[in-house]
């Protein structure tokens, strides 16, 4: 049945919320620190009439404007410094922000961005090839980046991988996870922003800092250079200040991680299959296959940025920036497969026996098997390569009654992958043992031992089995144009009011080509001059039965490819044609997009019992989209019959919000927020294409994008109670509900096609379930003054998120013909996660040590059968950094990342039928820091 919530709370329900503020408690001195070099509480009167904010936050020009406590008066250096600037911010800011800042340049309290940012509440980091990389904000994904309030994306995405980000520069991350009107809306879940040192920022004079780090990891056993360096420069001038400052980094990080896996279990009815004993009973659940994956190469990246900054004197401003990235992915993934059931293909089924049945009495926890086809190990080879530049122009007025700042952005990025899989075969016909859960290791997984095999021994594998390529290529540019305009008012109520306007317009463009060839091409491998066997080993750490085989390693393949591709021809035509495979205009995509947006809000201030502050407003946003594709239809009677296909896209939105401020005391506020925000789909959503099977089948069946798909639109109802106390101490509680419409999901429904007589069951995405996500998140931060003698400097920091979600999922009945929904927690998401570190600092002397932990979660769920529904175990993650500064200029540094060498389990349906388990590095570093 599918499922129908009752309507979101409306503007009347924002009232009723801001009118029990006036149920607190009076008296009310706000207080506020602002950040200097050295952290210093700055007074009020040394503010302008209204200072620029962090990005996308708004001037709250009214609080700023009260006496501060002078017993808050405080000179804070190093952590304590990064505590107290974090704190001020999320203090002073109009949203729902979480805040990590850097103390210094280079000195993020994690070694880069992904790092620093999976530590804040409400984050959900996942990790892969040696780094934190795709993550979600209180349950969903599409997060939005920007750095300095300007978006930034790689390739066709709408984000950009943090990792990627160079951290030199980053004086701050704020996590926003609500919104007002003049943040850039696209984002359902929240906005990531960076915050750049800008040139003016640094001291009169030269400034000079160096950083440099050597990474160690115990899977792949070799150190990794990471090098960056920052010169700056201001002056003043008879025509006002001029600063530039140029930054550089190179990062090279040696990556491997090991799985070990089954595929999902299913019943053994197969007629084809030999099964002995014949008495065993036929309901009896065994995977598919089992497999060893070794994930091995590196991440480098390598960064350019520079920052021309004219202030002309207190009131203009004009900022350039300029940046370069790139970032190599190249990886080399070997895996070896074993096959349990069918082997989908014209080889009869393994033999299975010596049969044992698992604790639960359906499924099978170990056998023999005895395969009748050749097997062998494979290995993928993929250069991936992102080149991303960007120039943004910024002019700000800052005056006694207006505040104007216009900007111009340009970002381009291209994105190439290149990648060629080859496997390779035994010289007969290998039986082996497996156990599906073995207590060799102390994590469990799949073993296998072969019988009679020496998998290190070259003589055991003789031919070529198969071979594919893969090859991508996307490109996307944005140009935006954006102006903010703030009007100081003489109104006590309406203290101003903020009116602004943006136009961006990116453009798209995607072209995949693949080609392959089926299994058995029998090429023996002593024909191809150049490929060389070279030992395979995974790095299951701690386990006693860890595999060992032998392929060739990534350029044997290439280095045989100008004799091997003449023989492939022969067989496949389409191996003539170039040295890597030509795009079809099926699966190419071009587009563009198009939005325009205006808002206006209202800083508000006023005195109930309590003083109340905040902001109404709304945005207004028009966005167009053009996406041009073709579609195939298969023709039994020739070739693939293809016709060109354009879809447009327009959509109009309205994001109203509002929020309120309540000072309860001089150091207690309560926050409430009301939100309407949207999230636009992906581009491989929106794509027209579409793929069509023979029109003679009596199911015919097609796939394809959905061109009419809308934003996903999400109704968000926040607070936030927040309580600073002493020099950095604060203690958060915040409470979210929010209801999202328009999920995107595949589902399969009945056409009519052109030229098609019966219907035609078409997947393709619709905006179609309706999803709710609630729950709690408490933080705090302090250091201990009151403990005695050194362990006065002991600081400790927490967080703990509780998640709920009810989303609706469809399941389509392939008989019937229809849809139902199914309502399940959302997947790939943990109900809790706790963070917590213990740091101290005096002296010179800075440590710290980080704990990570999220809960158990639901990745896929099955209603009738529960071998498949997938869950993953707790994880969790322990780091730890100390660092002295050897003198004020110079200070060293030692880190370790994961020491519990913990990685990820996943289950199908039990404990004890394992589906993968993951294997993560444990790194160390030292790192050196200089700054003059």
């Amino acid at each position: 049945m599918r499922i129908r919530s009752s309507s979101f709370l409306n503007n009347t329900a924002f009232a009723a919320l801001t009118g029990a503020l006036v149920m607190t408690t009076p008296a009310f001195a706000q207080t506020t620190q602002t950040d200097s070099d050295q952290a210093k509480t700055e007074s009020p009167d040394t503010k302008k009439a209204a200072p620029s904010a962090p990005v996308g936050a708004t001037v709250t020009t009214g609080t700023e404007a009260s006496e501060p406590d002078p017993s808050t008066d405080i000179i804070v250096r190093g952590l304590r410094a990064s505590l107290a600037k974090s704190r001020d911010q999320k203090r002073r800011a109009q949203q729902i922000v979480d805040v990590v800042t850097a103390d210094d340049i280079g000195k993020l309290p994690d070694k880069n961005v992904v790092d620093a940012v999976q530590r804040v509440p409400g984050i959900i980091m996942d990790r892969t090839r040696g780094e934190g990389g795709n993550f979600s904000i209180r349950g969903l994904y599409g997060v939005m980046t920007t750095v300095d309030g300007t978006p930034t994306f790689s390739g066709v995405d709408r984000s950009t991988n943090l990792a990627d980000m160079p951290a030199d520069l980053v004086a701050g991350i704020q996590v926003y996870k609500t919104r007002t009107p003049d943040q850039i809306e696209g984002s359902a879940s929240g906005v990531v922003n960076l915050t750049l040192r800008k040139p003016t920022d640094f001291k009169t004079g030269l400034t000079l800092a160096m950083n440099a780090r050597g990474d160690y990891s115990d899977q792949v056993k070799k150190a990794n250079p990471f090098v960056s360096g920052v010169v700056g420069y201001n002056t003043d001038t008879d025509i006002g200040k001029i600063g530039i400052v140029v930054s550089g980094s190179h990062n090279y990080v040696r990556y491997k991680e090991s799985m070990r896996g089954n595929s999902n279990p299913a019943i053994l009815r197969s007629p084809r299959q030999i099964v002995e004993p014949t008495t065993t009973p036929a309901n009896l659940y065994v995977p598919y296959n089992s497999y060893f994956l070794s994930r091995a190469g590196y991440n480098q990246r390598d960064a350019f940025n520079a920052s021309i900054q004219w202030r002309l004197n207190d009131r203009w401003n004009f900022t350039s920036d300029f940046a370069i990235n790139r970032a190599l992915r190249p990886n080399f993934d070997d895996d070896f497969d074993f096959p349990v059931r069918d082997t989908f293909s014209s080889y009869p089924a393994p033999r299975l026996t010596n049969l044992v049945v698992g604790p639960d009495g359906k499924s099978i926890s170990s056998l023999t098997v005895e395969t009748r086809q050749p097997i062998g190990p494979g290995k993928n080879f993929a250069d991936a390569v992102w080149n991303t530049k960007s120039a943004k122009q910024t002019l700000e007025y800052s005056g006694d009654v207006a505040h104007l700042i216009v900007s111009h952005n340009y970002i381009t990025s291209r994105y190439r992958d290149d990648e060629i899989y080859h496997s390779i075969e035994f010289s007969n016909n290998p039986a082996y043992d497996m156990v599906f859960n073995t207590d060799k290791d102390p994590r469990g997984g799949v073993a296998v031992t072969f019988h009679g095999v020496d998998l290190t021994d070259p003589a055991n594998y003789s031919t070529l089995s198969s071979l594919s390529q893969y090859r991508l290529r996307q490109q996307s540019s944005e140009r935006e144009i954006k102006f903010d305009l703030q009007l100081n008012t003489s109104v006590k109520l309406f203290d101003y009011i903020k009116v602004g306007m943006r136009r961006a317009k990116r453009s798209y463009a995607s072209a995949a080509a693949r080609r392959w060839t089926d299994d058995g091409l029998g090429i023996p491998l002593s024909s191809l001059s150049g490929y060389t066997l070279v030992p395979i080993s995974t790095a299951l750490q701690g386990a006693s039965d860890e595999p060992s085989w032998m392929i060739g390693d990534a350029t044997s393949i290439t280095h045989a490819w100008d004799q091997l591709r003449p023989v492939l021809a022969q067989r496949y035509p389409e191996f003539a044609d170039g040295v890597w495979p030509i795009a079809k205009v099926t699966d190419t995509v071009r587009g563009f997009e198009t939005s325009y947006a205006a808002y206006g809000l209202t800083h508000y201030q006023l005195k109930l019992l309590v003083p109340i502050e905040g902001i109404v407003g709304a945005r207004i946003v028009h966005a167009k989209t053009v996406m041009n594709s073709y579609s195939r239809t298969g023709n039994p009677d020739g070739d693939d019959i293809l016709a060109p296909l354009q879809s447009r896209g327009n959509t109009l939105d309205v994001l109203p919000s509002a929020n309120a401020i309540g000072h309860l005391t001089n150091n207690l506020q309560l926050r409430l927020s009301w939100t309407k925000d949207l999230q636009r789909p992906d581009l491989g959503a929106l794509n027209p294409s579409i793929s069509l099977s023979a029109p003679g089948s009596t199911k015919p069946e097609a796939s394809g994008g959905n061109p009419a798909l809308r934003p996903v639109k999400l109704q968000k109802l926040d607070a936030s109670l927040e309580w600073y106390f002493g020099k950095t101490g604060s203690i958060s509680v915040a409470l979210f509900d929010w209801r999202q419409q328009g999920t995107v999901y595949n589902d399969t429904r009945s056409e009519i096609m052109p030229g098609y007589t019966v219907p035609v069951r078409v997947t393709r995405p619709y905006n179609s379930g309706r999803s709710t996500y609630r729950g709690v998140e408490l933080q705090g931060t302090t250091f201990l003054p009151f403990l005695p003698w050194l362990f006065q400097y002991v600081g400790v920091s927490g967080n703990f998120t509780l998640f709920d979600s009810k989303v609706e999922y469809p399941s389509y009945d392939d008989e019937t013909d229809t849809t139902t929904w199914v309502e399940t927690p959302q997947f790939w998401q943990s109900k809790y996660a706790f963070n917590a570190a213990l740091f101290y600092e005096h002296g010179g002397l800075n440590a710290r040590v980080a704990y990570n932990w999220r809960s158990k979660r639901v990745d896929a769920y099955d209603q009738s059968n529960i071998y498949r529904n997938e869950f993953t175990d707790p994880t969790q993650r322990l780091d730890a950094s100390i660092n002295y500064d050897i003198t004020s200029h110079v200070s060293v540094g030692f880190e370790a990342t994961n020491l519990m060498r913990k990685g990820d389990r996943n289950f199908w349906g039990y404990y004890y039928v394992p589906q993968e388990i993951t294997y993560f590095a444990r790194t160390f570093a030292l790192t050196g820091r200089a700054r003059f």
